[in-house]
């Protein structure tokens, strides 16, 4: 039977490659995205990633398959074509929701990579059946195309899935590089399978099955829409990770502010505008023996009680301060749920958000043991430490002070002695 023979447009075939280079690329940043999230969010951006292996795989083939430039008109059989696009998505969603969901070991990375080659196999000789012409294969380059399918899948969800687990590692010169790569190796998995093909002229019916296209312009077609939806979805996922690198220095920071919050031997109470108390640590509870749901939705002004009375008003202005933007402290005490008297050093200090004040936060440390150490302090310095009777030092201190009142009033120390007269 006579054989067709053709030639490979180099454009095309650079447009090809492009398309793998780029294909490449953005799957192993959607592979980092992948690695950063979390519940629903993880399937929606699996699912994207598979759309773009799997488009950015079939258009390198289809393509490459228009590159061909055969002597006679070839037709395409429009529904064989859509089921190689499937096929491609199909296989690279499997592939990819295996790989991350064990992310490491031989096993789940081997069989993953079965998975993917299956699919870029399948797609390959399915989108070359929808070309209505004769064409036979050589098993041994059929094989070989296979092996570099399979050594392409193997590697691209290796390095997927080390950025799956290490995020952002590695760089965008490291994914330009290992895209470079694949897309050589994409690239080259297809053209192998293009030399196992031997085109023969098919019946005149075959011909009429499909659609007779314009390779030239839509070889244009296909590669500036995948390289346009390419490049939009490089910059989606920048936009994102922007977000997703905000969203994660937001947690961060919420997760220390709150370890800090909930660990601090102070008492911390958020109090916000309405005077109404919104949160409160376990300090605050030690301290007060108030549970933080007793705590929490009371009016602050009801905490008062607890407080000292001959303290309250001060404790009350100290507030109107706090509301007005200062920061203010005291000393005073409180009245703990058990009883007992504990001596508190209390500060309150406003929560500015945006220049404006939002609530406050009252902080209270406990100092009873501290107060109580002073006065022990004060009383040994003057006291005799056996037998509790004044020492020297307050003598010297008491007699200071007498001085220092009689010389204030013009008086004499000393009495007045009579005058005695000698003879």
């Amino acid at each position: 039977m006579e054989h067709i023979h053709g030639s490979h447009d180099k454009l095309f075939v650079f447009f090809s490659y492009l398309i793998a280079v780029a294909a490449s690329y953005t799957v192993l940043e959607l592979a980092g995205i992948v690695g950063m999230s979390k519940g629903k969010r993880r399937g929606v951006w699996l699912g994207f990633g598979a759309v773009m292996m799997g488009m950015g795989i079939w258009s390198t083939h289809f393509v490459g398959m228009l590159a061909l430039k055969l002597t006679v008109p070839v037709a395409y059989n429009l529904m064989a074509v859509l089921l190689s696009v499937t096929v491609a998505m199909i296989a690279s969603f499997v592939a990819l929701l295996v790989i991350s969901l064990f992310k490491r070991g031989m096993l789940p990375l081997f069989g993953s990579g079965i998975l993917l080659a299956s699919g870029i196999f399948g797609m390959h000789y399915i989108g070359m059946s929808a070309m209505q012409i004769g064409v036979t294969y050589k098993a041994g380059y059929v094989f070989l195309s296979f092996v570099i399918a399979l050594a392409v899948s193997v590697a691209a969800l290796g390095l997927s899935s080390n950025l799956m687990v290490n995020g952002e590692a590695g760089g965008p010169r490291k994914k330009f590089i290992s895209g470079l790569v694949m897309g050589t190796a994409i690239v080259g998995m297809h053209y192998t399978g293009m030399l196992a093909a031997t085109f023969e002229p098919a019946s005149h019916s075959w011909l009429h099955t499909g659609v007779v296209l314009d390779q030239k312009w839509l070889a244009y077609v296909i590669t500036g829409g995948t390289l346009l939806t390419l490049g939009l979805s490089i910059l989606g996922i920048y936009i994102s990770r922007r977000f997703s690198s905000k969203d994660t220095e937001l947690l961060v920071n919420e997760k220390w502010y709150k370890s800090l919050y909930e660990n601090n031997q102070d008492a911390i109470i958020s109090v916000d505008l309405k005077l109404r108390i919104i949160g409160s640590n376990p300090a605050a509870t030690r301290i007060t023996g108030i549970s933080e749901l007793e705590l929490k939705e009371q009016p602050l002004i009801s905490v008062l009680s607890v407080v000292a009375e001959k303290d309250q008003e001060p404790v009350r202005e100290l507030f109107v301060k706090s509301l007005a933007g200062e920061q203010a402290s005291l000393e005073t005490s409180i009245t703990h749920q058990n009883g007992r008297t504990v001596d508190i050093g209390m500060s309150v200090a406003p929560v500015v958000v945006d220049g404006q004040v939002a609530g406050i936060y009252v902080i209270a440390r406990d100092v009873t043991e501290e107060k109580r150490a002073k006065e022990q302090n004060q009383y040994l310095a003057f006291h005799d430490e056996l037998t509790g009777l004044p020492n020297r030092r307050m003598f010297n201190q008491l007699l200071a002070q007498t001085i220092e009142v009689h010389s204030s009033g013009g008086q004499s120390l000393l009495p007045a002695v009579p005058a005695i007269q000698f003879t």
